[in-house]
């Protein structure tokens, strides 16, 4: 990995300007994303990560980690709508305590309980919340919330029978994005770290990582060099460690080894890995105990990729 440190995130007007226009000069709709570094930053005395995402010259990935990449894998199995479910469906994560999906519905405030088959299971409004985008599983019945609204981590308890609630404990608050409804997107618990990752949509579009009851570290991200427009959501592969990122205007899911090389894409356009049809706006991503990979994208559908022979995906690439 590249020695030189990536540099300082500004957030100011002038460069989130400056930054749309650059994006807007140079970027294309069929780029690939290339050399981006997904560098793990470690702050001494506060036990807290911070993902840094920027584009220096890095050395490609190794066989091994090629080798090791998961996306090329899978073969998607299953898509429907949600019945039950209109509109706004949004957020993803897989609790191993119940073995079901939990996502999020901003309007109105609603978690939604889904099977791994994609049955609603439970519909269940959420009052006092903001702009829910985001959920995340952190153990027992806790969740973590992504509040678009004032770009802030909130905390809830749904317990298997009952309603749920929104806890006292004091939020966790990124700094605020340029644009309204640009903000704090997607989230996920990575248990291996106890730590959160926040994906914030764009302008600044990046991701940072945070203890619990840690403060947050975001830096700037190369919308140039990602090939991203926005992003929606954020997983870490449980058995992996491998960090997984969703773009829902790209139409991608990206995948990084835990040293940072970008070593996969799957593709959410028609005849990629098995979809019959393109998936129209992905909210959502997240991996089950099994390895199993789910997307939702609005307004109610529910998509699932399950793994085929490794020896057949490596043929296929």
């Amino acid at each position: 990995m590249s020695q030189r440190p990536p540099a300082p995130a500004r957030f100011t007007f002038r460069s989130t300007r400056l930054a749309w226009l650059r994006r807007w000069r140079t970027s294309r709709p069929w780029r690939t994303p290339r050399r981006l570094a997904l560098l793990l930053v470690a702050t001494m005395g506060l036990g807290t990560m911070g993902y840094a995402l920027s584009g220096p010259d890095l050395p490609p990935p190794t066989a091994s980690q090629l080798a090791a990449a998961t996306l090329p894998a899978y073969q998607n199995v299953l898509a429907k709508p949600v019945a039950g479910i209109r509109r706004n469906l949004s957020g993803l994560s897989y609790s191993s305590v119940t073995g079901t999906l939990f996502a999020v519905i901003n309007r109105p405030s609603s978690i939604a309980e889904l099977s791994t088959e994609g049955e609603l299971l439970r519909l269940m409004p959420l009052k006092g919340a903001g702009d829910i985008e985001g959920i995340a599983h952190i153990q027992g019945d806790l969740f973590a919330l992504a509040d678009e609204d004032g770009n802030r981590v909130r905390w809830a308890q749904i317990p298997a029978q009952g309603k749920p609630r929104l806890l006292d404990r004091a939020p966790l608050s990124l700094p605020p994005s340029a644009f309204a409804n640009l903000g704090l997107e997607g989230l996920a618990w990575d248990a291996r770290h106890q730590r959160l990752l926040l994906a914030q949509e764009r302008w600044p579009m990046r991701v940072v990582s945070l203890d619990l009851d840690g403060t947050p570290h975001p830096s700037a991200i190369d919308e140039v060099e990602i090939g991203a427009t926005d992003l929606s959501s954020v997983e870490v592969d449980p058995e992996s460690g491998h960090v997984l990122l969703l773009s829902d205007e790209s139409a991608m899911v990206y995948e990084y080894a835990p040293s940072g090389e970008l070593i996969a894409r799957l593709p959410l356009r028609a005849g990629s890995q098995g979809l019959a049809d393109d998936i129209p706006q992905a909210e959502g991503i997240a991996v089950d105990g099994q390895g199993r990979l789910y997307v939702i994208s609005e307004p109610n559908l529910f998509y699932r990729f399950e793994r085929v022979n490794p020896g057949q995906a490596l043929a296929r690439r």
